[in-house]
């Protein structure tokens, strides 16, 4: 797999385009050209040590990965979790959730391939809140088969009640899934190393696929203030 950290580029972005295909669709590809973020800024994260861990239960990240906490991001690599409040981040998530933002949180993870579908490899939707947007950022190129993020745009997500009707251990599984969204209508996210995927994890179903190599992403979480 490339495995790029040059880009660069000057941001030329329409903030309200951006928005109104969020709120249409539910997430929206970008690049960090687009955003006037270095890819190379991005890379810094690597400096960080990452330490496996053993999973503790089926929805754990150690399932299938490696992840690095805001709390160690901001102490070991404060130049990253800064990026979280770059003026067109800030913007974005300010135009869509139509008030002031807080940048919730700042990770950096490192996905290996696995052979079950466990954890947030299987379809979701965040609960921690009734609306979040995650900015995810690949520092390598994903293709089809390298673990790109995957959801079901808002107008045909199904309602939650239906997954009722299947027995709990295949309840968030691809084959679950396709029984009630035909798989043609899922959307990959692929492309080449600073890629950016802007999404409102609480309002669609989502996953990370199976990567067959390495993948390695950083995600910035907002929240509505008050809310």
């Amino acid at each position: 797999m490339n495995d790029v950290c040059s880009q660069s580029g000057l941001a030329s972005l329409d903030i309200d385009t951006v928005t109104a295909q969020l709120k249409a669709q539910g997430a929206i590809t970008l690049t960090l050209a687009d955003l006037g973020i270095l890819l190379g800024d991005i890379c810094q994260v690597r400096s960080i040590a990452a330490s496996p861990a053993l999973p503790s239960h089926d929805w754990d990240i150690a399932h299938h990965g490696v992840e690095v906490s805001g709390a160690e991001m901001l102490l070991h690599c404060p130049q990253v979790y800064q990026l979280g409040v770059h003026p067109q981040l800030m913007a974005i998530a300010y135009d869509y959730f139509g008030r002031d933002v807080i940048l919730h949180d700042v990770t950096y993870r490192i996905d290996h391939s696995t052979p079950k579908q466990l954890g947030v490899r299987r379809w979701h939707r965040d609960r921690e809140a009734p609306t979040m947007l995650k900015v995810m950022i690949y520092l390598h190129d994903v293709d089809a088969e390298g673990g790109g993020f995957e959801y079901i745009p808002k107008p045909k997500t199904p309602w939650m009640g239906w997954f009722r009707l299947f027995p709990q251990s295949d309840r968030y599984t691809n084959q679950t899934m396709q029984r009630l969204v035909p798989p043609h209508h899922w959307v990959r996210c692929t492309g080449q190393a600073g890629t950016v995927i802007v999404a409102d994890v609480a309002a669609v179903y989502h996953h990370g696929t199976n990567p067959k190599h390495q993948r390695e992403i950083v995600t910035f979480t907002y929240l509505p203030r008050g809310g």
